[in-house]
């Protein structure tokens, strides 16, 4: 199948050697946990720091597991996936495809869009890779997300999930598509017969929210001129006012701030909107623990 040259790395100095083989930048991450974590890497040093900061991450990571570190030819592409449905080894079908935007920050995903139109969906070729991965795999029956980067070569497969893509990807693939991927996963799994057919023909999309600096959160407070955006569904802070919070090449998803989702007409709409409601939200980050926090917010 298509997909990025990789190796695997036991230590700092075998993971520099594979950098350096399959070529700078390069990307490290954990092969098993933490998988939202992948750092860029672009000479030596940085592979080293890179490294360690990843084997740091990964929670209960002994040094029997250090192997589990994998350097990656850092494919140049934009990132989609396919939320796939396997109904039997014949009929495997694409529910919809997600694009994604990463932050501006190694590993810190920003935004995910779905639309119930997506030309990817009708693509011949990736429409290919994704039917001969899931049958390279063995997979008969369930719910997969099928991640890839699109490059100038054509789609390469970068990772496959078999279940439920996280950062609440099945949210977004019910309000643009009308398609409940749990419920299909729990049909496929108890032997129940399931429906796959979209009701919706919309666009969806989630932001998650970092903070601005590393420190304990102050104020998470949202402007009441919010309420203006129609195509808003939900603000939701995932962070208690006084939690001590990492930004930087570090940060994983436990120091989101939040999230916002959006449903409207089509992906541009959905990501206009998410630009105006980021105007909106007001997080304040103190280098130390705070005497007093303050707490407006008034999320949907």
């Amino acid at each position: 199948m298509p997909q990025p040259r990789w190796a695997v790395a036991c230590d700092p100095k075998s993971a520099v050697a594979n950098a350096e083989s399959l070529g700078y930048p390069i990307l490290i991450k954990p092969t098993r946990k933490a998988r939202e974590l992948a750092l860029l890497a672009h000479n030596r040093e940085e592979v080293s720091a890179a490294y360690e900061l990843v084997t740091q991450q990964v929670a209960g990571c002994t040094v029997a597991q250090r192997e589990d570190v994998l350097i990656e030819e850092n494919s140049h592409g934009h990132q989609v996936s396919a939320e796939t449905v396997v109904l039997d080894e014949a009929d495997i079908r694409i529910a919809a495809i997600t694009r994604t935007a990463a932050g501006a920050l190694s590993g810190q995903v920003k935004r995910h869009c779905i639309f119930a139109h997506d030309p990817l969906l009708h693509n011949p070729v990736l429409r290919q890779i994704v039917m001969r991965t899931v049958r390279a795999l063995g997979v008969t029956r369930g719910v997969l997300h099928v991640q890839m980067t699109l490059t100038p070569g054509g789609p390469r497969i970068t990772d496959v999930s078999a279940h439920l893509a996280d950062d609440l990807i099945p949210l977004l693939v019910l309000e643009a598509t009308g398609i409940d991927l749990p419920g299909i996963a729990a049909d496929l799994s108890t032997g129940r017969t399931t429906n796959v057919v979209p009701t919706r023909q919309q666009a969806a999309a989630i932001q998650f929210l970092y903070p601005p600096v590393a420190g304990y959160v102050r104020r998470l407070a949202v402007n009441p001129q919010v309420d203006s955006q129609s195509l808003l569904k939900r603000i939701v802070f995932t962070q208690k006012l006084g939690n001590r919070v990492t930004r930087g090449p570090n940060a994983t998803a436990e120091d989101q701030t939040g999230h916002v989702v959006v449903r409207g007409p089509d992906g541009p709409s959905c990501h206009r909107t998410l630009d105006r409601i980021g105007q909106c939200i007001d997080t304040a980050v103190a280098p130390s623990s705070p005497i007093r926090a303050e707490a407006t917010c008034r999320p949907k």
